[in-house]
């Protein structure tokens, strides 16, 4: 069965895309009795869905004369343009193929004048004035071509447009245009040159993006953030879509943040950028593609948030940042987007960590952004909350924004503390007790170790034994550091952080870890 298509918490019953008008018509059974009709225009296209001149009623009757009306004048003006455009063209019969030549997968067609199939256009456009186009460029226009999208011209009212390679009928040689055409192309190549040198003297360049999996520092920047760490990350917006019950679709919704960070030049590369990746061969052009990415791609797996993959598009002002989820019945797609410059000097910035210091600014530990803590209150109520990074001296942990010395003040002014919980830290690990070289386990959390009865002989073979118990646990040499040093001092201390030891456990200096953990 056909899924219903829905617009909000309506379910659409009739719809009709007449001329240059979607006209819908929906019903919601759980709406206010004066609510449950609707009647709007939609305007879509490969990302966002817009809705307007949205009626509501509670009598059917009265919604349905809207949604009529509303159909008999968009196809009164589709009627008057068609008039009007066989009085300015002449004969504007629908052209057939035997009026071109075909095109070859081998054959460029940039700069050629293309004609659109007319089986692709909906019946009130099959007329010529529709159908021949100025081809100026994309993935789809060169020779060879890996893609399918190409860029063009209307010769008729110079309307930017575009389509894919299969859509064309084939190409036309100048002469044989008819004289309207001629004209129009001339217009046409004029408004090319004239937009290519303005990007030229603007030192805009083709768009281009590199593609790659994320890191696990980047994958929360796919989901919602605080609007603090939104505004001075440059979030312009996201986008959320799903690919229909047959993975065949791509049904999108758009949500603002930042209006004013959303230009033309953004949204004009934001519709390529989505495309591109949507062509046959990329990873949203299915759900099947999305899969077969995903799975293949193990690399992109989020490690904090299971079944769900992320990719980072970079172009050169713009970064996005898709969240991807190839089961059927989900999202597959969140597409959060933001200024590159200021979304990767965040990142830089928060590479340093969380500070946690007392009232007289000494560092007591650090954690990472997005790492936790947990809160023991005076009154014997424990509290564990997550943390991010805002800037050197503030601090999100919950919902609540901090000055570091504020937060460390209220602790102490409440007899509270407060220590990190080590997510880099194993749930136990072996070690060697260096006063006796018996075999110990040291668990996470708590002070002290618990003996064994492993028998050694000599300090090598205990070492050999840890060594092959924590390599089966998973655990690495700085791990085990860490782990010592937390039950000797305390889990809070930095000597407790994995990422102050490298490969072989040997403490990292500050000078060559960029920061003091």
């Amino acid at each position: 069965m056909e899924e219903t298509r829905k617009i909000g918490d309506y379910s659409v019953k009739y719809s009709m895309y007449i001329g240059h008008k979607d006209i819908a018509l929906g019903e919601n059974p759980n709406a206010d009795k004066d609510e449950r009709y609707m009647c709007c225009f939609v305007e879509t296209n490969a990302i966002f869905e817009r809705y307007s001149g949205v009626l509501v009623s509670g009598d059917f009757a009265e919604i349905a004369k809207v949604f009529g009306q509303r159909v008999a004048d968009a196809a009164e003006e589709i009627i008057q343009e068609n008039e009007r455009a066989c009085q300015e063209v002449g004969i504007n019969e629908e052209l057939m193929a035997e009026s071109c030549a075909p095109v070859s997968y081998k054959d460029s067609i940039e700069n050629k004048v293309v004609v659109i199939k007319g089986s692709i256009l909906r019946p009130e456009f099959r007329h010529a004035n529709h159908q021949l186009m100025l081809c100026t460029g994309g993935f789809g226009a060169q020779a060879n071509a890996r893609g399918r999208t190409c860029y063009c011209i209307s010769l008729y009212d110079r309307r930017k447009t575009s389509f894919y390679r299969t859509d064309f009928l084939g190409v036309i040689e100048e002469k044989k245009l008819p004289e309207w055409a001629q004209k129009g192309l001339e217009k046409a190549k004029e408004m090319h040159a004239q937009e290519k040198k303005r990007a030229k003297e603007r030192g805009r360049k083709m768009i281009e993006y590199e593609k790659r999996a994320m890191i696990e520092a980047e994958d929360k920047y796919t989901f919602r953030q605080s609007t603090q760490i939104s505004m001075q990350t440059g979030l312009i917006g996201h986008l959320r879509a799903d690919m229909d019950t047959d993975g065949n679709g791509f049904f999108s919704s758009w949500f603002d943040f930042r209006e004013e960070l959303k230009t033309d030049e953004f949204k004009a590369e934001f519709d390529e950028v989505i495309n591109s990746l949507r062509e046959e061969g990329d990873i949203l052009h299915n759900r099947r593609a999305l899969a077969k990415y995903c799975y293949c791609t193990p690399q992109s797996r989020m490690q904090e948030e299971p079944g769900y993959y992320g990719v980072r598009v970079d172009t050169e002002k713009y970064a996005y940042f898709l969240r991807l989820n190839p089961d059927r019945g989900e999202y597959n797609l969140y597409c959060y987007c933001y200024r590159r410059d200021w979304l990767d000097q965040h990142l830089k910035d928060a590479e340093k960590g969380i500070r946690f210091i007392d009232s007289h600014y000494k560092e007591l530990f650090r954690i990472p952004d997005g790492g936790k803590v947990n809160i023991h209150y005076s009154w014997n109520e424990e509290q564990i909350r997550t943390c991010r990074y805002i800037d050197d001296y503030h601090v999100e942990i919950g919902s609540n924004l901090y000055h570091i010395c504020e937060f460390a003040e209220r602790m102490e002014y409440g007899g509270h503390t407060c220590e990190p919980i080590r997510d880099n830290l194993p749930e136990q690990c072996y070690s060697v007790l260096s006063s006796s070289d018996e075999i110990i386990i040291i668990k996470r959390g708590e002070k002290g170790y618990f003996k064994t009865d492993i028998p050694v002989t000599d300090k090598d073979e205990a070492r050999s034994i840890v060594n092959e118990y924590n390599t089966k646990l998973g655990v690495s040499k700085a791990q085990e550091e860490a782990m010592k040093a937390g039950s000797m001092f305390g889990f809070q201390v930095p000597a407790a952080d994995p990422r102050n030891y490298d490969a072989d456990g040997k403490p990292v200096m500050p000078k060559d870890r960029g920061d003091a953990r």
